[in-house]
């Protein structure tokens, strides 16, 4: 069956297994109308039928073909019954109106009317349904939370639910009440950009709040991701408001409200620096902050070195990997980069003891390059930023020197040897102590030359005490220690060199001593 689409005047190809079914459910008058159009904003496409029982419809579209028309074909399959124009009517048909028209109609056994004009009065009308709602919820939530009371995560629960259920009607002309949120959210997002914006994803089916809402015990909005929830609430009523504004918009040809237009995929001009402008080619990249950016003079003089966080979709691909180690060690037309890369989830779940380095690090003034929408980091509503290990770390790195590198360094012996991978190790952690003591973050890193970098980074006066000649034995020290082909073998020190490695390692230790972290 080839349905016509009347306001194109050219058939609408259906993928033959929804056809199939469509037709049969035609010849038993299970459908009544059918409806399909294309969403503005995205590629997908909406697949409206009205139809007599939405349960019995069911039997022939079930909820696994329905989720594979939508993955597959991006068309989503909305059942309409007489409920829901009965629903519509109650707002003046404001809901449906601007969905479903004549133009857009597949198939019809009967005539449905709708109001052709919306003017701001139906407007107001499902915008104050929404906000008695949303009011309603607010102050519940916002009386358990002021008497430290059990059951504050489930009013915010119930309150995302009716954002999300308000985002539906508008979008589908009917809600998927018996879908649980994240069914919900997964599907909107697809048809509503900003929806990622709203919550940080554990993993592609799974929102990290949400399952952390979920597993806990119902006690902790008030001390742990309040404000955080707050600023979601926010958000998500911002966004119901946009969108009843836009799609009335679109219908009337008119504006009722001012609605906020942005693009959230941009290039900032750094970006045209063929260094940074690399990343864009790697698929995981999603977005790129610079949260540092120095003059250095290197061996081929002066250039640009820029510190960015590269924020990725999953774990860094040893391409991506590679190519950022080289552009720390060869600046392409004068640029080098220093970089950390990480996920959301990971920042979320596994570093969050970091987040004063993480929310510097991720301003939005510090961002330079987006793929999309995406969200910010959930934050507890206090910041932490104490170290409690610094001590530990502190006598653990110097009982190693002393015991085991500085014997070696001051032997008498006129041919001094030292094992790579010893040294390596020993140096790695010293500087990640001592850049976890300067700016609250421990790097994941062991490439002694993004540690250096991040050294200069987090305290550049004590490069005071070097000079330039033995900044640069340093550098190119931790550029053999690095060499791949050295890296179990043994290390042949002169007498200067080691003289410079125990000056660096006792400045960091000196340093270390006196901050007040360490005296706290």
């Amino acid at each position: 069956m080839n349905i016509q689409e009347k306001e194109f005047s050219k058939t609408v190809h259906l993928p033959d297994e929804l056809n199939c079914k469509l037709e049969e459910s035609i010849r038993t008058h299970e459908i009544q109308c059918i409806w399909f159009d294309k969403t503005a904003r995205t590629d997908y496409h909406i697949l409206w039928l009205k139809v007599k029982d939405k349960k019995e419809i069911e039997k022939s579209f079930s909820v696994d073909f329905q989720n594979a028309i939508l993955r597959e074909n991006q068309i989503s399959m909305v059942f309409l019954d007489n409920k829901d124009f009965e629903y519509s009517q109650r707002f003046d048909d404001f809901i449906l109106a601007h969905l479903l028209h004549e133009d857009n109609c597949l198939y019809s056994t009967e005539k449905i009317t709708l109001y052709t004009y919306l003017n701001e009065t139906y407007y107001m009308k499902l915008k104050n349904s929404y906000e008695e709602k949303n009011k309603l919820l607010n102050k519940i939530s916002t009386e358990f939370i002021k008497e430290k009371l059990q059951g504050a995560w489930q009013f915010i629960i119930k309150a995302f639910a009716n954002d999300i259920t308000y985002l539906e009607l508008m979008l589908y002309g009917t809600s998927f009440e018996s879908k649980t949120i994240t069914q919900r959210l997964l599907i909107l997002e697809r048809f509503i950009p900003e929806v990622k914006k709203l919550l940080v994803k554990k993993d592609e089916q799974t929102y990290f709040l949400i399952d952390y809402i979920i597993h806990d015990d119902d006690s902790g909005y008030y001390d742990d991701f309040g404000k955080s929830l707050q600023k979601i609430q926010k958000l998500f009523y911002k966004l119901v408001h946009q969108n009843i504004s836009q799609y009335t918009e679109k219908y009337n040809g008119c504006r009722i409200l001012s609605v906020e237009k942005k693009n959230e995929v941009f290039n900032h001009e750094l970006m045209h620096h063929e260094a940074l402008n690399q990343l864009k080619k790697f698929d995981e990249v999603e977005e790129i902050f610079v949260f540092h950016q120095i003059t250095t003079f290197g061996n081929n003089g002066l250039h640009e070195h820029l510190y960015v966080f590269v924020v990725i979709k999953q774990k860094v691909t040893e391409e991506l990997k590679t190519y950022l180690q080289h552009i720390e060690h060869n600046p392409i037309e004068d640029v080098c980069l220093t970089s950390i890369c990480y996920t959301r989830y990971q920042i979320q779940c596994k570093l969050y003891k970091y987040q004063c380095f993480f929310k510097k690090a991720m301003k939005s003034k510090n961002k330079i390059f987006s793929t999309g929408y995406y969200p910010k980091i959930h934050w507890y509503d206090e910041e932490i930023c104490s170290i409690d290990d610094l001590k530990g770390l502190y006598e653990l790195n110097l009982c190693h020197y002393e015991y085991k590198i500085k014997p070696i360094l001051e032997s008498k012996n006129t041919r001094k040897y030292i094992s790579n991978k010893m040294l390596v190790d020993f140096l790695v952690n010293h500087f990640k102590t001592f850049i976890y003591s300067e700016i609250i973050y421990k790097p994941q890193s062991k490439n002694l030359i993004t540690l250096w970098n991040l050294i200069i980074f987090a305290n550049s006066a004590l490069l005071e005490q070097f000079s330039t000649t033995e900044i640069n034995q340093l550098s190119s020290l931790f550029k053999n220690l690095q060499n791949e082909f050295i890296k179990e073998g043994q290390l042949l020190l002169d007498e200067s060199i080691c003289t410079l490695i125990d000056q660096l390692v006792t400045t960091l230790f000196s340093h270390l001593q006196f901050s007040n972290e360490f005296k706290n």
